[in-house]
């Protein structure tokens, strides 16, 4: 029974963040669609969903979490990127728009208009969180071939 229970808190929680995620991401599409509220709630909203998504992404590496929580810690050069990541993922939409405007050509739709994207933000977030966690453990406690390994030698 010990046995399952990680496992099953894993998948109940990556299901309430998943559940989250449609909530929040509902509440900010009616309220763009009833255009009632200053854009200070489409940034919260957009922050919430970003934010569980980068939870989201934590949650994926699992066994380096439970790595980080039996204090085996090693940071490494992957922090440069998860950090920039989670930056640029942080940013709102409205953000951007106002920095680069809203029509784009060329190299810059490409470019800046995948950061303009909610979907984009939620891909980058997940990575983020994904990389932050790797870039915490030690390659050691995240090799699944190794635990399994080890569990065939107990008795």
């Amino acid at each position: 029974m010990k046995k399952y229970f990680p496992p099953l808190i894993l998948g109940v929680s990556l299901f309430l963040i998943i559940f989250f995620v449609g909530q929040f991401y509902y509440e900010f599409l009616q309220e763009i669609r009833e255009m009632r509220s200053p854009l200070w709630t489409w940034t919260q909203a957009e922050i919430k969903v970003n934010f569980l998504a980068l939870l989201f992404g934590f949650l994926i590496e699992w066994n380096g979490l439970k790595a980080i929580f039996n204090r085996k810690i090693k940071v490494n050069w992957l922090m440069i990127p998860a950090v920039l990541l989670m930056i640029l993922g942080f940013i709102p939409i409205a953000q951007w728009q106002l920095w680069f405007g809203v029509a784009w050509t060329g190299l810059k739709h490409g470019t800046i208009h995948a950061l303009a994207v909610k979907e984009s933000h939620i891909m980058v977030m997940i990575l983020a969180g994904v990389l932050l966690v790797r870039s915490i453990t030690p390659a050691s406690a995240t090799d699944e071939s190794k635990t399994v390994s080890e569990s065939k030698n107990l008795p």
